[in-house]
């Protein structure tokens, strides 16, 4: 798995760098982590928020790099079998918590990480839901938050026609909540769209 995210990351990452663009890498491996951070990458984004591999505190710690914890709920193979929760939303906040509690122990500045609750990972459609009602709850954690909504099933399964509008709206929503990152396909609607609400509020 790590070789091969390896060698696709590479020319990528490489190239990216040397038009001076932001690069974020999506990757559970801490040896994929390295390489990306070598070659220019400033945020790692770790679906598995510590858990995959027990190299990566030690990485946060000698690399200054952003770091996003995103939730999740067992292994991706099996992660939406049933997902079950107390509370979604309480059960995401103990969670951050939690992780924030051993990074902080490692001594990793609280403006480096990023939190994003995982919509779509180990969540029913109404989980989703639920989350993306109370996401100004997150924010009390004191950190930025990410969102990622984009074209996920969550829309696709109550929408008959595009995607594309739904996604945005969804976007525009996370953001008037207090997402300040959103993970998007469609990026000039989107950006058009939140400037314009912005121009209205």
């Amino acid at each position: 798995e790590t070789e091969e995210e390896i060698k696709r990351i590479k020319p990528v990452i490489k190239e990216l760098s040397k038009n001076n663009i932001l690069i974020s890498c999506d990757t559970r491996n801490s040896l994929t982590m390295q390489v990306a951070l070598d070659l220019g990458t400033k945020i790692i984004n770790d679906v598995s928020s510590l858990n995959y591999d027990k190299n990566t505190l030690n990485l946060l710690k000698n690399y200054n790099c952003m770091y996003v914890l995103m939730h999740s709920k067992g292994t991706p193979k099996i992660m939406q079998n049933n997902p079950i929760y107390n509370n979604v939303v309480c059960d995401i906040y103990n969670f951050f918590k939690n992780k924030l509690n051993v990074l902080k122990r490692m001594n990793i500045s609280k403006e480096r990480i990023i939190l994003d609750p995982g919509i779509g990972f180990a969540k029913t459609l109404d989980h989703n839901y639920y989350i993306l009602k109370n996401l100004g709850l997150f924010l009390d954690l004191g950190h930025h938050m990410m969102i990622g909504v984009s074209r996920k099933s969550l829309i696709k399964r109550l929408t008959k026609t595009n995607t594309l509008t739904p996604s945005v709206v969804l976007a525009v929503d996370a953001y008037a909540k207090g997402a300040k990152i959103l993970r998007v396909h469609d990026v000039q609607e989107t950006k058009e769209a939140i400037n314009i609400f912005k121009r209205a509020n």
